[in-house]
């Protein structure tokens, strides 16, 4: 029998949309202001700070107003946000979101700038530089990004290598505008803010940059414009007549899925998009995500489809998975027969609820007939990594528990976790906060999935009421 659903699924259901994002979760959202030229400065923000005791969400974040630029310099404005480090400490993701707001400038190696500081920001620094490596730009090297403090006042700072200028600044007391001035402005759409036609006039007339902008509320890309190779992705080329609002919106959409999922909605920083030319050697993923960043390689030729996949699953899989893996949680990566940890398993569950709530479908239960497969064998015998199942069909695990008890079971089973004594299996952890979270008796659960419950977790696990219905038989997530 399968449960009925419960009232966070019904909501999830009913929601459709991009951009405007009312979740179960509360989260309540419109892209952060700023931007380019002839479009209005940002305006004047403050940090917000959950009531005590209370768990963040995305309604507590402080903002991240977006740079103004100009052919002639442009306007970064500092909020107290903190470390990006900081934050992935407390919110448990795999990786650190972005330190950097997008000063939306070129500089050239050995070239002097100007960068004036307010009194009421001490801790500034400026970065020149960007993430991976690029052909015909700093012969190809990853130089990363290089960093000089700033103090109040004015400071004159001469470029190492060519580069992307940012503001990086952690925090969690500074207010102000960093004008930077000098250099060559880069071509900068901010969603919801930039007239299409400016941006294109930009891309027109600002051509001494080899980069272009694109900036959200919770992403921002700097994409290389065009490459010399004939087979990798003409970025530009590829933006052409795009709506860029709606492309923009979606990476929004999907990173605001992945913070609620995984409870990490407190921080203002967003996910940094880079396009070097070439990905990870000897890595088969379309995407790599890393600390401040995630790379789409451009040697791909547009497989991971950033700039060309539409709202399918298929269409943005490899950006959504990217984009999972930076808030995946340690309590989902087991060790697998193996004894590896497993990264893969839990690395699109927040995708599943995009899916849903954007295209009315969950992928997972196509599968029922293999999950069917391996259960024919015996209780007793089943073995969760065994290659009767796959990393989709175990995925289905983690998804039945979200059916049953809400989207945000996951990140309340995450947060429970962060309290108790390491394992060197999280599975263990896993159970045990499950069960907490629940309040149900999940042995049988686990059992079915072939699962292993040790004596000692029985026990707790025994404290609590077993599952209403069969949970486990769940293979219609729609209804």
């Amino acid at each position: 029998m399968t449960p009925p659903p419960s009232p966070s699924r019904a909501v999830r259901i009913g929601v459709s949309g991009l951009v405007l994002v009312s979740t179960v979760f509360g989260a309540v959202l419109v892209p952060a202001a700023a931007n380019a030229e002839g479009t209005g400065a940002p305006p004047a923000t403050s940090p917000v700070v959950a009531p005590s005791g209370a768990a963040p969400t995305a309604a507590d974040r402080p903002t991240l107003p977006s740079a103004t630029v100009t052919s002639l310099h442009s306007d970064v404005p500092v909020t107290p946000i903190g470390a990006a480090v900081d934050v992935r400490a407390a919110d448990g993701t795999q990786f650190a979101r972005s330190d950097l707001r997008q000063a939306g400038r070129w500089i050239h190696r050995g070239q002097t700038f100007v960068v004036d500081v307010p009194g009421s920001v001490t801790a500034a620094e400026i970065g020149v530089g960007q993430y991976g490596s690029y052909l015909h730009v700093n012969d190809c090297r990853d130089v990363g990004i290089w960093t000089q403090s700033l103090h109040p006042g004015r400071n004159e700072v001469t470029a190492p290598h060519d580069g992307l200028v940012s503001v990086i600044d952690r925090s969690t007391t500074d207010t102000g505008t960093v004008t930077v001035r000098g250099g060559h402005p880069v071509p900068t759409y901010v969603a919801g803010r930039t007239d299409r036609a400016v941006f294109d006039r930009q891309l027109r007339e600002w051509r001494d940059a080899p980069f272009l902008q694109l900036v959200g509320d919770r992403v921002q890309a700097d994409l290389l414009r065009a490459e010399s190779t004939a087979t990798a992705d003409q970025n530009e080329e590829l933006l052409a007549g795009q709506d860029l609002d709606a492309r923009i919106g979606r990476w929004d959409d999907i990173v605001r899925t992945n913070e609620a999922f995984w409870g990490a909605g407190r921080a203002a920083h967003r996910v940094h998009l880079a396009t070097p030319s070439r990905g990870v050697a000897g890595s088969a993923e379309y995407a790599s995500p890393h600390d401040g960043w995630i790379g789409f390689a451009t040697d791909h030729a547009a497989p991971h489809g950033l700039l060309t996949g539409d709202s399918s699953f298929g269409g943005e899989q490899h950006v959504r998975r990217a984009i999972g893996r930076v808030f995946q949680q340690d309590v989902t990566r087991w060790r697998d027969g193996f004894d590896q940890v497993d990264r893969d398993t839990s690395a699109d569950l927040a995708s599943i609820v995009v899916e849903e709530r954007v295209n009315a479908r969950n992928h997972l239960d196509s599968w029922t007939s293999k999950v069917q497969r391996f259960r024919a064998t015996p209780i007793g015998q089943r073995d969760f990594w065994s290659n009767k199942l796959t990393t989709t069909t175990r995925s289905l695990m983690y998804d039945q528990l979200r059916r049953a008890y809400g989207d945000d079971v996951i990140a309340r089973i995450a947060a429970a976790s962060r309290g108790d004594a390491p394992e060197r299996d999280a599975r263990r952890t896993f159970v045990r906060a499950a069960a907490r979270v629940t309040d149900r008796d999940l042995t049988h659960f686990f059992q079915e999935w072939g699962i292993t419950v040790e004596d000692d977790l029985r026990a707790e696990l025994a404290t609590h009421p077993e599952p209403e219905t069969a949970i486990w038989d769940d293979f219609d997530a729609l209804h």
